[in-house]
């Protein structure tokens, strides 16, 4: 099992040099190819380029400017005067329905948690479920101390 581990890092390594070596000889032709035709073909094009793209730069601009500005007064006009006419009179009518439901059931929820207090307090046994840090805590009542006192739950 060792020789055939130490067989197949051999072949690994030998391929790797024999890529690294393609690479080296693939770049240096690259460089001699590019240093030739620079000099010889960028003179002719930047001759041709600057005479094109001046003339179509000028026509374009000045058309599209032109077209959304009238499209834009159109249609704030159709808009504006419709769509305002008609919210204002649904909003009075529902805001003043909800306002009246909500204040008469926040005063019964009052009167009831009071009552619960009074009575658990007669009873003598648990009261006041509280939480400190991690840990929930319940309050007993205690008649000969006649006073509260904490206990894990």
């Amino acid at each position: 099992r060792g020789q055939k581990r130490w067989r197949r890092k051999q072949k690994r390594e030998r391929e790797r040099e024999r890529e690294k070596k393609k690479k080296k000889k693939k770049k240096k032709k690259k460089k001699k190819k590019k240093k030739v035709k620079k000099k010889k073909v960028k003179k002719k094009k930047k001759v041709k380029k600057k005479k094109v793209k001046k003339k179509k730069k000028k026509k374009v601009k000045k058309k599209k400017k032109k077209k959304k500005k009238k499209k834009k007064k159109k249609k704030k006009k159709v808009k504006n005067v419709k769509k305002k006419k008609k919210k204002k009179k649904v909003k009075k009518k529902v805001k003043k329905k909800k306002k009246k439901k909500k204040k008469k059931k926040k005063k019964k929820k009052k009167k009831k948690k009071k009552k619960k207090k009074k009575t658990s307090l007669s009873n003598g046994k648990s009261t006041l479920v509280f939480r400190a840090k991690t840990k929930w805590y319940t309050l007993f009542w205690r008649c000969h101390w006649k006073e509260w006192y904490v206990g894990e739950n």
